[in-house]
């Protein structure tokens, strides 16, 4: 290697992001004594670097947090060799069971990335110390959710031996509710969308259902017409217009808590069920534990979309009404009226039938 290139090697578990500013995406997490060749200058308080993998993150070239990072002498060898997670068979390793529903996170802090649910028993490997409220840990994946190096609320985990295999056996509740219901066939040929979107949506609209312990299959059929009335592409959707309309629609609207200007166009719709207002978006972020004031298009964010879409139903009493067969009632406590009512019967009745 030629004079005057910089090493530097990580000293706590250390995120890999897309770019140094608030939009960057986060990448792998790599663990300590990772190794980064610096490639520029640092920017906003992340350092440009190249990483040479490991056996779960690739290589390339990536942003870390300066933080994260000490200088180091030049490696011996390039590709250096790099260290790997602690080995699931390790003496001291530590695991935990999920006591609830538990919610992936790309990191600790509060701006960090909701990645994915996973259920209640769901088995994860110590990786680190606890950082704020969060542990880094390795989830072994189900169904519906792939493996990684993530992050996990300490409230949501409780200490368990080691697990007799490993990967673990992993639960798939959500995955067997939603298919011994409806099969994602039933719903696309229902609703008239496409089989992939129903395969891509489905498990987390479930897993987001049980988390408000709304797992009846009347809850179920009570989403599964909402949606197809709302946004009949099973995928979450902005709301149709421009700046311009969204404006003239909700700018100053103190009744949605846009009190700040350009509020109209950066808090419109988005969603399974269009979430609209900053009180709204600050209101749904705060109880969800997502940043979705600060950043509104997570609202578009499928998990998201998903969380919001139940917890709405959880705190209007929809479920409860759908328990009790009243379909009008339903449609009016999502809709505020009757607007698509009849395709939403229709759909419920569909539904019934099978």
């Amino acid at each position: 290697m030629a004079d005057g290139q910089t090493w530097l090697k990580s000293h706590t578990l250390t995120q890999l992001w897309s770019n140094p500013d608030g939009s960057a995406i986060a990448f792998s997490q790599v663990p300590v004594g990772s190794v980064f060749q610096q490639i520029a200058q640092p920017q906003g308080g992340r350092v440009p670097v190249h990483y040479f993998g490991n056996t779960t993150a690739q290589a390339g070239d990536v942003w870390v947090d300066s933080e994260d990072v000490e200088g180091l002498v030049e490696p011996d060898a390039v590709p250096p060799p790099e260290p790997d997670w602690p080995g699931a068979a390790q003496d001291g390793a530590t695991w935990f069971v999920s006591n609830k529903n538990a919610q992936l996170w790309s990191g600790p802090e509060a701006g960090a990335i909701a990645f994915t649910l996973v259920p209640k028993g769901s088995i994860f490997l110590r990786l680190g110390d606890q950082q704020g409220d969060r542990t880094p840990v390795r989830y072994f994946g189900n169904a519906a959710a792939q493996a990684g190096d993530v992050w996990v609320n300490m409230t949501d985990l409780d200490a368990t031996d080691a697990p007799q295999t490993t990967p673990p056996t992993e639960p798939d509740q959500w995955t067997s509710v939603a298919t011994t219901q409806f099969s994602p066939d039933q719903i696309s040929s229902v609703i008239g969308c496409s089989v992939d979107a129903v395969q891509q949506q489905w498990p987390a609209l479930v897993g987001a259902l049980q988390e408000q312990n709304l797992t009846d299959k009347l809850c179920l059929i009570a989403a599964l017409a909402t949606i197809g009335v709302e946004v009949p592409s099973f995928q979450p959707i902005g709301e149709y217009g421009g700046d311009a309309y969204f404006t003239r629609m909700y700018e100053g609207r103190t009744d949605l808590g846009n009190s700040q200007p350009g509020d109209g166009p950066r808090y419109h719709g988005r969603g399974f069920i269009q979430l609209t207002g900053r009180a709204n978006y600050r209101a749904y972020g705060q109880l969800l534990s997502v940043p979705l004031e600060d950043n509104p298009d997570l609202a578009l964010d499928p998990t998201v979309s998903a969380r919001v879409l139940a917890l709405y139903f959880a705190q209007r009493g929809i479920g409860d009404c759908a328990l009790a067969g009243d379909w009008l009632g339903v449609r009016r406590r999502v809709n505020g009226g009757t607007n698509g009512w009849q395709r939403f019967i229709e759909l419920v009745n569909a539904f019934l039938a099978m």
